[in-house]
């Protein structure tokens, strides 16, 4: 229904489809590939600056609200004292949340599939032959976000989880250390849960690249990946909620 699109399109965002909610084709007419493909790769990156700015502007109001004379402002003056610290805890929470989301985005070039008129395209830009000139340089901005936002996180996962475990290891399983907000919500014999979640992201992004010209096997696929997941989370309860857990496994199935 008509009424139901602008909700749609304020949720877009919750899946960082920023090209989707600001309509930028309303100025700059239909989105090439070119375009779309850029947007989804690079703007995420403008999340970076945003918050390393908001942290000194944050510091601004603070002070700003401490020096009026007011209980309120006094008592929300506080609240609004971030460090650079709290920003790097900030965006890899925002990482780890759109995980999924970038994952499928770093891989949209790669899903070829043939075309009615017998030639292999990508199935979300058909206008791209599959092994031209043209795919083979998309290819290589492909490449290039899945190293930025796949590979990296890996990295950067890993070494903070070797962090958390040395912590834990000095503190006789009392302390987490430093890093302890990259195993949030988690319970200590869990703490490498949401390394294994986004390995699990990975794979059902692989499911549609490798099966893009067989939808059935895609759900079955994914499916089966699904079920697992779910039916790992609901043994193991790795969350130290038992909501968590079952919203975890809901989610998923």
């Amino acid at each position: 229904p008509a009424r139901v699109v602008p909700i749609l399109k304020a949720c877009s965002v919750l899946t960082l489809q920023f090209d989707k909610l600001v309509q930028l084709g309303c100025w700059a007419g239909d989105q090439s590939a070119t375009f779309s493909l850029c947007f989804k790769w690079v703007a995420p990156l403008a999340v970076i600056p945003l918050v390393f700015a908001a942290v000194p502007f944050a510091r601004i109001v603070s002070w700003l609200l401490e020096c009026i004379p007011s209980a309120r402002a006094q008592r929300y003056a506080p609240l609004l004292k971030h460090s650079f610290t709290s920003g790097v805890m900030f965006l890899y929470m925002l990482w780890q949340v759109y995980f999924a989301t970038l994952t499928s985005n770093c891989f949209l070039i790669f899903t070829c599939n043939r075309h009615p008129n017998g030639e292999m395209r990508v199935a979300m830009y058909p206008d791209i032959v599959c092994g031209s000139s043209e795919f083979w340089l998309y290819s290589t901005g492909g490449a290039c976000a899945v190293f930025v936002y796949v590979i990296l996180f890996f990295v950067v996962s890993n070494r903070a989880l070797q962090n958390v475990a040395t912590s834990l290891k000095e503190s006789c399983f009392l302390d987490r250390g430093s890093f302890e907000f990259v195993t949030d919500g988690l319970r200590t014999p869990h703490i490498h849960f949401n390394i294994y979640g986004a390995f699990k992201d990975v794979l059902l992004s692989l499911v549609v690249v490798c099966l893009a010209h067989d939808a059935t096997s895609q759900l079955f696929v994914s499916a089966f990946l699904l079920f697992f997941w779910a039916s790992g989370v609901l043994y193991l309860q790795p969350f130290d909620t038992p909501g968590s857990n079952l919203i975890e496994a809901w989610c998923s199935a």
